[in-house]
């Protein structure tokens, strides 16, 4: 499949492992220069040459934190001033951890609004004048299908975050498509949910939940061919 992004410069978060690695690993295989980042500098860099080789783009390794308030911005500016300009934003962030409500302190319920929705507000707004001076762009949000589709024990997953994500999704983009009718870059944003991108790690948490459907749950990821992004 030709996405019609050879030579476009993508940024991609939380990109040291999992579904931030496997996105970063297609956009390089359709022809993209990409920029990862993530908090584990040694992990990061390992990635960084993993993917290099294996699609032969250049590949820009910038660790940082999205959780904080600096982090989102640093990596957009560092991605510019590495590869020159930036067309495509993957927002994506490690998910916070599995718990249920009457175990989770109010401080878990801050770190995972940091984590899941201002990390994606503050790299989208350090993105997009870089994208109006392309005069294209686009930004692509990674929720969870525990949006739509609650699962035990993934309460901060599924929570106030990442349904909030999808509302700043939407009317940013109301915003911006207002703004800039008729334009390329008229309509840059979209979401995705994805569901199973680790047999292990999803099987894990239903587990330790007594998930009655598991086993199901199991064969279903199995058979929609997930993966953890670590076959690269």
């Amino acid at each position: 499949m030709d996405l019609g992004i050879e030579g476009k410069v993508a940024a991609v978060g939380g990109a040291s492992t999992g579904l931030g690695k496997a996105v970063a690993w297609a956009l390089a295989r359709e022809g993209a220069r990409v920029a990862i980042c993530a908090r584990g500098k040694e992990q990061l860099e390992h990635t960084g040459l993993a993917l290099n080789r294996a699609s032969g783009r250049e590949i820009f390794a910038y660790p940082c934190d999205l959780a904080t308030e600096s982090g989102p911005k640093e990596f957009v500016e560092a991605t510019v001033k590495e590869l020159g300009k930036l067309d495509i934003l993957v927002c994506n962030a490690g998910g916070p951890p599995a718990t249920i409500s009457s175990k989770t302190p109010p401080d878990a319920w801050s770190e995972a609004l940091e984590l899941s929705l201002l990390s994606t507000i503050r790299m989208s707004q350090a993105a997009l004048p870089y994208m109006r001076r392309n005069g294209w762009g686009r930004i692509i949000c990674m929720t969870s299908v525990s949006v739509k589709s609650p699962l035990p024990g993934m309460i901060l997953a599924g929570g106030e975050a990442r349904p909030g994500l999808g509302q700043y999704r939407r009317r940013s983009d109301d915003r911006t498509r207002r703004q800039h009718p008729g334009r390329p870059h008229g309509r840059p944003e979209g979401a995705g949910r994805p569901g199973s991108v680790s047999r292990l790690g999803v099987c894990r948490v239903h587990h330790r939940h007594h998930h009655p459907n598991r086993r199901r749950l199991r064969a279903r990821a199995a058979l929609a061919g997930s993966h953890s992004g670590d076959d690269v």
